[in-house]
């Protein structure tokens, strides 16, 4: 077996770390590269592909470093070998300190502030990075894992303006009083070492106080989370070099954060046990601090959605009671009570939880305009090439090619029409099968058939997930955000027909086509409707039985493997190892797991009368979605990347929002359509009396809607107390450092060296250092 030959340089400072780690490690490592050791022949001959067609030196323009020079590589062996030569090399720079300078002691003396003595980031803090080299239990793979120390972590933050949350302190030093010191929620503002020097009065020692501090993976308090110092380090590293570039090209094998070992375990303990199935109350602050606001928004939105649930199974238990007391059970006027409350709540529902999303971004620090430099996270499947920027086309940036987004955009769509026609076809081939049996007295075919339909939506919402994944990489989206959102589109197009034309057929063309059966066509809807809420159950349960079989088969066959070629057991994996068995959770299975929410909720809104008992299994499914989505993130799947979000997504709440008056027309035209309660009404006098219905409950959603404020009042009291903390900071920051924008110049030039030396690489002045308004950013050009 051929493994990478490390340059010696290299070699004699990392050959100590090659065995694998301790399975109990608990290391905090921030990044994990893996290098494949062994390739198939196809690989080699894609990657022999690559570079005839000078794919590499399309997008690795480097030629100042030969000795780690990836461009000229003739076979994927080689390009590997340059590609850790590289990796190893630029981790192993030593930042250069200038003593001399004012500036770079200010910075060194503010991290050493922050890193408490005897501590494992005072042990390290002379260098900027910690790097793990080892390799797998079957010794196919090598593990290349990185740690920024928090010395480190902070000059990248200063340069790239990255904000942070300033403490009550703080605020105090600013010269602001506040009434209510205890419920304050300090602005978020760009970490600047200078003017926190400036606001201890020369005491640098109390500088600690002046930022809120987190516990990190070592126990020890710190400025930065771990989250933090994964998008610093992620911008930095992918900014140089296009690590998904690499991967494409069969170079490296997965790119992922490492999970920590300490705050996963009091996660597993305290969040995602199900031991806690029944407990509405989460660690949403914890989930953010370690998973990012992208994730903690959307157990907040289960949560949310929840107890708002319970008062609509309230109502439904109440109307229930009310008709057994009344002697006359579900009768016409119950329904239209509870189509009634179903079509307002909705409207609450969704207002509350606009306010409820402004008060977390509100927390989190997400709501205000966002000047740091770090960028999105590039897509994986993105193919570019460097072009001038359209600001300044002297400068050149990682951009689009050709008119491939158009051709690729253009097929998505006609695709997803096709399939959506298709999907079409076959529920109405069902439907009418259905309708075929019950005519013919074979209820039992009839029930299987219903049956049936359910398992058929399931199976086209799997083969869609699927194929919309291909056909949005077709799009070369350029960032991963627009990728997962331009495949959510497409499977809520899709997923909307295929699984409400069946019932909107039933609900309001059946009669008019085929005839709705003696008892009417309630009772069929009812039916259907319970299968669907039972099926939301059983495939919640496989979201984690699914990810499970799949690191366990990947870890059985590769011990299999490994017995077979040695004759011996393997070892048991590292907590480091594992996670490259483990499936990723991107945005695309974070979208999936949305739907799954989504459409439990569109039930409810849209047909909840047809069963209105039924709706006490709503809040059974995302009790039981909930905890296992937590489950699967901690033990399951590989750390997703942190993403920053200020709400759900302003498209999703498009869509709830679309639904919830949609909901008006659906709920009032089955008490128009399907009830007895117009039953001597002809048809164009149903009409009237469904268009006069709809326009009195569309007025009342318009009224709560304005009624209800989408930001609490609080919120807007701290959003101002906020910006009266940024413009004081930044004001005073103005008047103390004069005398760094006269040198601004020069100081800008020695952070670009610092970060050039630290890479070997040419920024191209990424991290405009104390310029606040620079806007635009370059992409990577490696």
């Amino acid at each position: 077996m051929a493994y990478f030959e490390v340059s010696s340089r290299l070699r004699d400072s990392f050959l100590s770390n090659y065995e694998p780690p301790l399975t109990t490690a608990a290391t905090p490592f921030t990044m994990v590269v893996t290098f494949p050791l062994t390739a198939s022949a196809a690989a080699k001959s894609q990657f022999e592909e690559v570079v005839k067609n000078k794919a590499l030196k399309m997008s690795l323009p480097w030629e100042e470093h030969n000795d780690h020079d990836i461009t000229g590589a003739t076979s994927l062996e080689e390009a590997r070998r340059a590609a850790l030569d590289l990796l190893l090399f630029a981790f192993s720079k030593e930042i250069k300190q200038d003593s001399e300078k004012g500036e770079d002691q200010v910075e060194r003396q503010i991290a050493k502030c922050f890193t408490p003595q005897d501590s494992e980031e005072d042990e390290t803090s002379d260098r900027g990075f910690e790097v793990l080299l080892f390799t797998s239990v079957d010794k196919d793979e090598l593990f290349l894992c990185v740690r920024m120390t928090l010395p480190e972590a902070l000059r990248v933050a200063y340069s790239a303006q990255y904000r942070l949350q300033l403490s009550n302190d703080a605020i105090r030093a600013l010269d602001i009083e506040l009434p209510d010191w205890d419920d304050n929620v300090p602005a978020y503002v760009k970490y600047d070492p200078y003017y926190l020097k400036e606001l201890t009065n020369g005491n640098i020692e109390n500088v600690r106080s002046l930022l809120q501090m987190h516990e990190s993976p070592t126990g020890e308090m710190s400025p930065l989370r771990s989250v933090d110092r994964i998008r610093l380090l992620s911008d930095l590293v992918m900014h140089n070099i296009n690590l998904n570039l690499w991967r494409r090209h069969g170079i490296i094998g997965q790119i992922y954060p490492a999970h920590c070992r300490r705050p996963l375990l009091i996660l597993r303990q305290r969040w995602a046990s199900f031991s806690k199935l029944f407990c509405l109350r989460q660690p949403i602050d914890e989930i953010r601090d370690y998973f990012g606001e992208s994730v903690a928004f959307y157990f907040a939105f289960v949560e949310f959605a929840v107890r708002s649930l319970l008062l609509v199974v309230a109502c439904a238990v109440g109307l229930h009671i009310y008709g057994i007391v009344r002697g006359h059970g579900w009768d016409k006027s119950s329904h239209v009570v509870y189509a009634t409350i179903i079509s307002l709540w909705s409207t609450i529902f969704l207002e509350m939880w606009k306010r409820q999303q402004a008060t977390l971004a509100n927390r989190w620090g997400t709501d205000g305009t966002n000047h740091s430099s770090v960028q999105e996270q590039l897509s994986p499947y993105f193919d570019g090439a460097v072009i001038p920027f359209e600001g300044n086309t002297k400068k050149l940036v990682w951009g689009p090619m050709g008119n491939r987004a158009i051709i690729g955009r253009t097929v998505a769509i006609l695709c997803t029409v096709l399939f959506s026609g298709v999907v079409l076809i076959a529920v109405y081939a069902n439907l009418c099968l259905h309708g075929y049996l019950r005519r013919n007295g074979d209820n039992i075919g009839a029930n299987l058939t219903s049956i049936a339909l359910t398992l058929q939506i399931k199976f086209v919402d799997f083969v869609w997930s699927g194929w919309s994944t291909k056909l949005t990489i077709l799009e070369n989206n350029q960032f991963e955000s627009t990728l997962h959102h331009s495949r959510s589109r497409k499977l809520v197009v899709v997923k909307l027909m295929n699984t409400f034309a069946g019932f909107f057929y039933i609900a309001f063309a059946q009669q008019f086509i085929e005839g709705c059966p003696q008892d009417g066509c309630m009772p069929v809807l009812s039916q259907s409707v319970f299968f669907v809420y039972v099926s939301y159950i059983v495939f919640g349960l496989m979201d984690v039985v699914v990810p499970i079989l799949q690191v366990k088969w990947a870890v059985v066959s590769e011990a299999e493997k490994h017995r077979k070629e040695t004759g011996v057991e393997a070892k048991p994996l590292s907590l480091l190892e594992m996670q490259a068995k483990m499936p990723s959770y991107s945005g695309s299975e974070q979208s999936d797991d949305f739907l799954q929410i989504f459409f439990p909720i569109f039930f409810v809104m849209f047909f909840g009368i047809t069963f209105p008992l039924a709706t006490i299994l709503v809040p059974i499914v995302f009790l039981l979605q909930l905890r296992c989505d937590a489950w699967k993130l901690v033990h399951a799947y590989q750390r997703p990347y942190p993403l920053m979000a200020v709400s759900i997504g302003e498209w999703r709440m498009q869509l709830l929002e679309g639904v919830c008056y949609a909901a008006v027309f659906v709920n009032w035209g089955l008490i128009v359509f399907q009830l007895d309660l117009f039953q001597g009404y002809d048809t164009s006098q149903k009409f009237v009396a469904f268009f006069a219905g709809e326009q009195i409950l569309l007025t009342l959603k318009v009224l709560i809607a304005w009624v209800i404020p989408d930001v609490p009042e609080r919120v807007r009291v701290m959003s101002v107390r906020q910006d009266v903390q940024r413009d004081r900071f930044f004001n005073e920051e103005a008047e103390t450092m004069n005398f760094a924008l006269e040198n601004k110049q020069e100081v800008t030039e020695q952070m670009a060296k610092s970060l050039s030396d630290t890479f070997g690489l040419r920024t191209m002045g990424k991290y405009p250092g104390l310029d606040e308004h620079s806007k635009y950013y370059e992409q990577p050009l490696i």
